[in-house]
């Protein structure tokens, strides 16, 4: 896999890092993907390093210029994509951002970012939340149904689907009625806290998979975090170097 070194050091690690003699955080060439599926005809974009711009801290940013129609080969249009976005920050953080519609039938979306890829944090913690609006657009009402493995998946040690689990978000669908919205989030694990994950990690990815009634529109955000654990850094005598860590 391609990837792009990101300029940054990981957050307040960054003396560790140093003193490690690690490299920096990388990202995978492919930043964003969406797939969309119907009746087992897909379509695709991609976007890559290429498109996408960077500070002067060496965050990457990207961001859909203008609307895109999602297509098969043949040029049967299956899905539009209206906005999208994805943030690599090298702290490391990952946000994702979407808003898709369903062209005449029910449509099944996998959207997904690159991989992000930084020196190994120890005892590593992570966070994860995830929201998603839902529009009916032809009075029919509007439908949001989950994959069996949960609408949003963030994974560490490997890009999603590989790699292990950190969170499940958004495993239950729901609807609106006619014209109507309707909205629901999701978070792990909740209250503005962080689960440990106990081995060291050095990369992470999140993934967007459901199915959207025809016609309707459905827009998504996510927000992926990794910090490493005090401990890891006070064996090494830094950790002081945690309270002044940046928390996103």
């Amino acid at each position: 896999m391609t990837r792009h070194r990101l300029g940054g050091m990981v957050g307040g690690a960054a003396a560790l890092v140093a003193l490690c003699g690690v490299s920096r955080a990388d990202i995978s060439y492919e930043v964003f993907t969406l797939v969309a599926t119907v009746g087992g005809e897909s379509g695709s974009f991609v976007a890559t390093t290429d498109m996408g711009t960077w500070d002067d801290q060496g965050n990457f940013f990207w961001n859909l210029d203008a609307p895109i129609d999602i297509k098969t080969q043949s040029g049967d249009v299956l899905a539009t994509l209206g906005t999208a976005s994805v943030t690599f920050i090298a702290d490391p953080v990952i946000h994702l951002n979407f808003n898709v519609q369903a062209n005449n039938q029910n449509t099944v979306f996998s959207v997904g970012s690159g991989l992000l890829s930084f020196p190994t944090l120890f005892n590593a913690k992570g966070a994860a939340s995830a929201a998603v609006s839902i529009t009916d657009v032809n009075g029919n009402g509007v439908t949001f149904t989950p994959d069996a493995a949960g609408a949003h998946l963030s994974h560490y040690n490997g890009e999603v689907p590989g790699g292990t689990p950190f969170a499940s978000l958004l495993n239950s669908g729901f609807s609106a009625g006619a014209f109507a919205t309707d909205t629901a989030s999701d978070e792990f694990p909740g209250g503005g806290g962080y689960a440990p994950i106990g081995v060291g990690v050095d990369d992470m990815s999140a993934r967007w998979s459901f199915t959207l009634t025809a016609f309707d529109l459905a827009s998504g955000t996510s927000v992926y975090t990794i910090i490493p654990a005090p401990g890891s850094l006070a064996l090494l005598g830094l950790g002081g170097l945690v309270a002044s860590r940046r928390r996103r």
